[in-house]
């Protein structure tokens, strides 16, 4: 009677020291549960705020899209009638004035009729790039070593084949192109505003 007393009692201290773990135990679960709940609640959150934050700046973006669409498109209504009114061709005068100037190696004069910038090109050198006219008017005297006089009417035959050369880009329907009695060539693109935008010079029309 007195083992059976002894076992009893035993296992009645053994189960009183189990309950306080068990306790804590279940206490901690809890505070993790709840620690995992408050952080799924705050991503979720976080996950909202994004989602409000990407429409937010979804329709701002739109909106200056739109903004944009439009102001592009009044300002192609507006300039319809300026782009009907430009015309690349040059003027009789400064055509008169380029050759003259070449035939009298006054280069210096072309600082008048370059756009600002100008592009000026050498063909076979590093030679090419903007320029502002006083730059390209200087660049010019590379032409004063030509023996006039430069002739300007040259035949479509000579230009086409200028045109199916290596320095195509320098040569178009409007391009006026003079080639020198000793053989150097000299090609000119014009602006809207009857400026030369764009010269091209070549020591030889071999090199076309």
């Amino acid at each position: 009677m007195e083992d059976s007393g002894s076992h009893a009692e035993e296992q009645k201290n053994r189960k009183s020291w189990c309950r306080p773990w068990l306790l804590w135990l279940l206490i901690v679960l809890v505070l993790l549960l709840l620690a995992a709940a408050g952080y799924a609640w705050m991503q979720w959150r976080a996950c909202k705020s994004n989602e409000a934050q990407l429409i937010k700046d979804k329709k701002s973006l739109q909106q200056q899209m739109d903004k944009l669409m439009q102001e592009k498109a009044a300002a192609a209504a507006s300039g319809s009638g300026q782009q009907a009114a430009c015309n690349d061709t040059p003027s009789d005068s400064l055509k008169e004035n380029i050759k003259a100037a070449l035939d009298s190696k006054n280069t210096a004069a072309f600082a008048s009729y370059f756009s600002n910038p100008v592009m000026f090109v050498i063909a076979a050198s590093e030679k090419g790039g903007s320029e502002t006219p006083d730059q390209a008017a200087a660049d010019m005297e590379y032409a004063n070593t030509a023996t006039g006089p430069w002739n300007f009417a040259l035949p479509a035959a000579t230009l086409d084949h200028y045109d199916a050369g290596f320095y195509t880009d320098y040569f178009d329907a409007n391009t006026y192109t003079g080639r020198a009695a000793s053989g150097q060539v000299a090609a000119f693109d014009f602006d809207c505003n009857g400026k030369i935008k764009q010269a091209f010079l070549a020591a030889s029309e071999d090199l076309l």
